[in-house]
C-alpha cells in the first residue's frame, strides 16, 4: 500500500516540513516578544529537528507521520505557554490539526487530538499548582473551559478523520489508477494491457481493471483478426500478382489483336478498294450483260430465221435424199451392167489371151 501513497505523502512531508519549520520560527519571535528562550530551545528545536530525521531514516513510515502530528502539538503548546496563556493561541490547534490533514491518516489526527488533550488537562493542572507553565489566563483556568476546548477539538477530530479516510481511498484509488496507466506504456512505447491496477478495494479499481480485462480480449480479437486480415491479405496479393500477370498476358494479347486488328484494318481497306473494283467490273457486266442479252435476242431471232430455214433445207435434203434413192437404184443398175461389162471384158481378155498363146504355139 506504501507504494500506492508514496507520491502524495512526500508532497504532505513537504508541506509539514516547511510549517514546522516556521512554527519554530514564530516561537522564535514570540520568544523575544515575551521573553522566554528557554521553552523554545527545550521544546521548539525538538518539536523541528525529530520529526524531520524521523522521515530521512524511516520515510514514508507511520512513526514519521504521527511524530508530526506531536510535534505541531507541541508548537501549540509552547504558543500557548510562550503567550503566558493567551486565548487567542489555541486556535493554532485547529489550523494546525487541519493542516496534518495532508497525510490523509486517521492516526495522525486521533495522535494530535489526544496529545492536545493530555496536554491541556496535564497544563491545567500545573497551572493550577502553579509550576511556571501556562494554559489559559487565570480566570478561565478551570475544567468546564478545557472541557468547552476539549469539545471542539474532538468535534474536528472526528471530522478530520472521516475526511482523512475518504480523502486517503480516494488518494489510493488515483493513485493506483496512475500507477496502472503508467505501467500500460512500456519503454518503447508500445501498451502492455496485462497490467492491472492495485486493488484497494474499490470499485472504481473493480471497474478499470475490468475494462483493461475486456480491452486485453478485444485486442487479442482485433490482433487476431489482423493477423488473419495479413494472411488474407498476403493471399491477395499473390493473387494479384497472378491476376497482373494474367492481365499483363491479357494485355499482350490485346496488343496482338490490336495490330491484328489493325492488319485487318488495312485488309479491309484493300477489300474495300477490291470492292469498289469489284462494284465497277459489276457494273460493266451488268452493262455488258443488258449488251448481250441484246445480242441474244438478236442472236434468237437469227437462230429462228436459221431454224426456219434450216426445215425448209430439211424439206429440200428429204427431197434429195429421195431423189438419192432413186439415183442409188440407178447407179446400181448401171453398176449391174458395168460388172456384166467387166465381166464380159474379162472373159473377152482370158480369151484373147488363150488365143494368143495357141497363136504362139503354132
Amino acid at each position: 500500500m506504501d507504494t500506492l501513497t508514496l507520491r502524495f505523502r512526500q508532497h504532505a512531508f513537504q508541506v509539514v516540513a516547511w510549517v514546522s519549520l516556521l512554527l519554530f520560527v514564530f516561537c522564535l519571535v514570540l520568544g523575544i516578544m515575551f521573553g522566554n528562550w528557554l521553552s523554545v530551545l527545550l521544546i521548539g528545536v525538538p518539536s523541528l529537528v525529530v520529526p524531520f530525521f524521523l522521515y530521512k531514516l524511516l520515510g514514508d513510515h507511520p512513526l514519521a507521520r504521527i511524530s508530526y502530528g506531536v510535534s505541531f502539538m507541541f508548537f501549540a503548546a509552547l504558543q500557548i505557554h510562550q503567550s503566558f496563556g493567551m486565548e487567542e493561541m489555541h486556535f493554532g490547534i485547529f489550523v494546525y490539526m487541519a493542516i496534518l490533514f495532508a497525510f490523509r491518516d486517521q492516526w495522525v489526527i486521533i495522535t494530535a487530538a489526544v496529545v492536545i488533550a493530555v496536554h491541556h488537562l496535564l497544563f491545567m493542572w500545573l497551572q493550577q499548582q502553579n509550576m511556571g507553565v501556562y494554559l489559559l489566563p487565570e480566570e478561565y483556568n478551570t475544567l468546564s473551559v478545557v472541557m468547552i476546548h476539549a469539545a471542539y477539538v474532538i468535534v474536528e477530530a472526528i471530522v478530520l478523520v472521516v475526511l482523512s479516510r475518504q480523502a486517503l481511498m480516494e488518494a489510493k484509488v488515483s493513485q493506483a489508477l496512475f500507477d496502472a496507466t503508467d505501467a500500460l506504456v512500456e519503454q518503447d512505447g508500445s501498451i502492455a494491457l496485462n497490467k492491472r491496477a492495485t486493488d484497494v478495494n474499490a470499485d472504481v479499481i473493480h471497474s478499470f481493471n475490468k475494462v483493461l480485462a475486456s480491452l486485453q480480449t478485444t485486442i487479442k480479437t482485433l490482433n487476431q483478426a489482423a493477423s488473419d486480415l495479413h494472411v488474407q491479405s498476403d493471399n491477395l496479393s499473390a493473387d494479384g500478382k497472378s491476376l497482373a500477370a494474367g492481365m499483363e498476358q491479357k494485355l499482350k494479347e490485346v496488343e496482338r489483336i490490336a495490330a491484328a486488328t489493325e492488319e485487318m484494318s488495312y485488309n479491309l481497306a484493300g477489300l474495300h478498294k477490291l470492292a469498289a473494283a469489284v462494284a465497277d467490273y459489276a457494273s460493266s457486266a451488268e452493262d455488258a450483260a443488258i449488251s448481250g442479252q441484246q445480242s441474244a435476242q438478236t442472236t434468237i431471232s437469227a437462230v429462228e430465221q436459221l431454224s426456219i430455214q434450216l426445215g425448209q433445207t430439211g424439206d429440200k435434203v428429204n427431197q434429195m435424199a429421195v431423189a438419192s434413192t432413186d439415183i442409188r437404184k440407178v447407179l446400181d443398175v448401171i453398176q449391174s451392167i458395168a460388172e456384166q461389162t467387166n465381166l464380159l471384158a474379162l472373159n473377152a481378155g482370158r480369151d484373147r489371151e488363150r488365143f494368143l498363146n495357141n497363136k504362139r504355139s503354132v
